[in-house]
């Protein structure tokens, strides 16, 4: 999921991929997809979807500390472009960029599992701002719809939409698990949470630059990857096959890696450039989790 950064600029010493591809796979001249994503990156191709792209040694400059900041309307402290925490020193132990080391993997808490119990699993309650979206409020439900039930064909969950709350959907709504929510200037394209966080945490942000997000990434894919979180999957580069992508070592393997499962960065050893869709072993590793 998750992630775009704005602090940053490209630099005069670029010297890898040509332009032409960067074209063909944005559909855009890349000089104006990276005028628009202000990325700095040396090593690879930019930036796609849900993630900072680029491999090998990739470079990434920001204003805060590593790869965190804060979100000025909600004060959650988010790493790794799209992963939030609570606390300032929770968000800087998540961060890949401040690491030089690096499965369908799920978080862990306390040395457990960071699951949906048996009695939310099966109620895992949203609303949508759907006057905030305004003309987009019918695809955005959509495309959280359709993310939704491709994880629902994998594992006994289930999202509901409660309509009834769309007109208060908020944070600080008590009545649905979480919220679904436009935002605007943010350095990612979406962000979601954990299951053990806190209502106030539990939001499904979606940033204006989504909408629609850059080729070939579809909103159903950013969302697709968002909802992995949401059910306490972490990203699948935390592994050391990630490269330099390491975040921590609070998760478990569930599965062999994937560098193709929808939770994976491209950047980081990531295998797809198409959209952002469940592969094999993600079904099988959150069917393993939610029998």
């Amino acid at each position: 999921a998750h992630a775009l950064i704005s602090s940053c600029k490209i630099p005069s010493s670029w010297s890898c991929a040509p332009w032409s591809q960067l074209s063909d796979l944005f559909g855009k001249p890349a000089e104006q997809v990276f005028s628009r994503w202000g990325l700095v990156m040396r090593g690879w191709w930019g930036v796609a979807g849900l993630m900072v792209v680029g491999c090998g040694s990739a470079e990434v400059v920001l204003r805060e500390t590593d790869d965190v900041f804060v979100e000025p309307d909600t004060g959650v402290y988010v790493s790794d472009f799209d992963v939030p925490s609570e606390t300032l020193e929770a968000a800087l132990a998540l961060s890949s960029v401040a690491s030089a080391q690096q499965r369908l993997t799920v978080a862990q808490v306390g040395g457990r599992d960071d699951l949906w119990p048996k009695g939310t699993r099966s109620a895992l309650t949203y609303c949508v701002d759907v006057k905030a979206f305004g003309n987009l409020a019918a695809s955005v439900t959509a495309a959280v719809r359709a993310a939704a039930d491709d994880w629902e064909s994998a594992a006994n969950v289930r999202f509901t939409h409660l309509e009834t709350e769309d007109a208060r959907c908020t944070r600080e709504n008590p009545k649905v698990v979480f919220d679904v929510r436009p935002v605007k200037g943010r350095r990612y394209l979406a962000r979601s949470f954990f299951p053990s966080q806190t209502r106030l945490v539990r939001e499904l942000l979606i940033d204006e630059s989504a909408l629609p997000p850059p080729r070939p990434w579809s909103l159903t894919g950013v969302v697709r990857h968002e909802l992995g979180h949401v059910l306490g999957l972490r990203h699948e580069h935390t592994r050391r096959q990630g490269n330099s992508c390491f975040e921590d070592l609070n998760w478990r393997a569930v599965t062999s890696y994937d560098r193709y499962s929808v939770m994976h960065y491209p950047q980081c050893s990531g295998g797809h450039l198409g959209d952002l869709t469940l592969t094999e072993l993600d079904r099988r590793g959150v069917a393993s989790l939610y029998r």
